[in-house]
């Protein structure tokens, strides 16, 4: 039988399957009063926007996302190019809820194709899609104006099974790498004697007097010159107060010397643990402060009883180092064919293509770290 899609447009149409939403909700980018609080905070957002899947009167799946008038900004490295304002269908992050066979992907995709002829939207934005999500042969097999279908720039996700005995990471460790963690440590302590403190923060917190520590840290970050990372505004202060109040967020901060000094950020949805943020300050860098507050949070996690840590968005050395478990993820990007929509493909798909170029460039050349570095150092500054 084949599936029937609905589209429910606003906060109210999609009240009515809130029920169901919150029976399917399992990462905290897709819990229903998060994505309601989003809404609600962006004003780029016009109005949230929903595709359900129903098979026999029953509803099997839910395609989560908003409709914005984003600004479409190309990207070749950490280079941003000048925007364009389009109007946007954005499908979230882990937005695709409840069980999705080929044939709910088959009507989904041809209810996205609609929305484009009809001019619903300019762009449909797909946002890190699994690499076993059957999306991806539903749209491989459709003739449409797209970017990231071929070509796939893939991105690497990565988590880790944390076992039962805090510790463990370091019992799993080589004893060189164990030594030299423990002197970092060593190190640390002497630079700073008596003055270094770590602290935990699970529950009771003070959410806007945490996001002040934290953002004197995040602005001393690459990631600020990105724009990216933790930034210290209205909508994280609601975000991370809505799953404070829950008792889901957990914090972990170093001091020296009564100033902040690094951070990781995260929340626990069930036994899983999604890191969401973290930093420290240029002058940490020479402790490997990052590694050390790792060791310690999954230690406080391990005795929670959490049992996998999803590392979240965007791939690291020390992700790759840690994790034991890992799956591709890529953004998919769907076009009208209007004047705007062809626009926006070519001027993407320009960007696109050379930031292709260049990675293969400086891969061959052996030096991307150092480029990721110097830029990543300019940033700072």
């Amino acid at each position: 039988m084949k599936p029937e899609v609905k589209i429910h447009r606003g906060e109210d149409s999609i009240h009515n399957i809130r029920n169901v939403w919150e029976s399917l909700q399992h990462h905290p980018n897709s819990d229903y009063e998060h994505f309601i609080l989003v809404c609600g905070l962006r004003p780029d957002v016009i109005a949230p926007w929903v595709l359900s899947v129903w098979n026999s009167n029953q509803c099997r799946s839910l395609i989560t996302g908003r409709i914005e008038q984003a600004m479409i900004r190309p990207e070749i490295g950490y280079f941003m190019f000048p925007g364009i304002h389009a109007k946007s269908l954005t499908i979230i992050h882990e937005g695709i809820l409840g069980e999705m066979d080929e044939n709910g992907a088959e009507a989904v995709v041809s209810t996205l194709e609609e929305i484009l002829r009809r001019r619903e939207a300019e762009v449909i934005s797909i946002h890190m899609l699994h690499e076993k999500s059957p999306f991806w042969q539903a749209l491989r097999c459709r003739n449409m104006l797209a970017l990231g279908i071929d070509h796939t720039r893939w991105l690497t996700h990565r988590g880790l099974k944390l076992e039962k005995e805090p510790g463990f990471l370091l019992r799993n460790m080589r004893s060189k790498h164990r030594s030299w963690i423990k002197r970092k440590e060593r190190e640390l302590e002497e630079a700073f004697p008596g003055k270094v403190h770590w602290e935990w923060h699970s529950q009771e917190l003070d959410i806007p007097t945490l996001c002040e520590r934290m953002e004197a840290v995040a602005k001393m970050t690459y990631q600020r010159g990105l724009g990216a990372g933790f930034i210290n505004n209205q909508e994280t202060l609601e975000r991370l107060t809505l799953f404070a109040q829950r008792g889901q967020i957990r914090i972990l901060l170093l001091e020296t010397d009564g100033l902040p000094k690094a951070y990781w950020l995260g929340t626990v949805y069930g036994k899983l643990f999604h890191a969401l943020e973290t930093g420290y300050t240029p002058d940490m860098t020479g402790f490997e402060v990052g590694t050390l507050a790792f060791h310690r949070m999954i230690d406080e996690l391990v005795r929670e009883g959490i049992e996998f840590l999803d590392f979240g968005l965007g791939d690291a050395y020390y992700k790759e180092r840690f994790a034991d478990l890992s799956w591709r993820e890529a953004s998919v990007q769907l076009f009208a064919r209007s004047i705007k929509g062809k626009l926006l493909y070519v001027y993407l798909g320009v960007s696109v293509w050379i930031d292709a170029f260049a990675r293969r460039i400086v891969q061959k050349l052996g030096v991307l770290d150092r480029v990721k570095h110097s830029w990543r150092s300019r940033l700072r500054k």
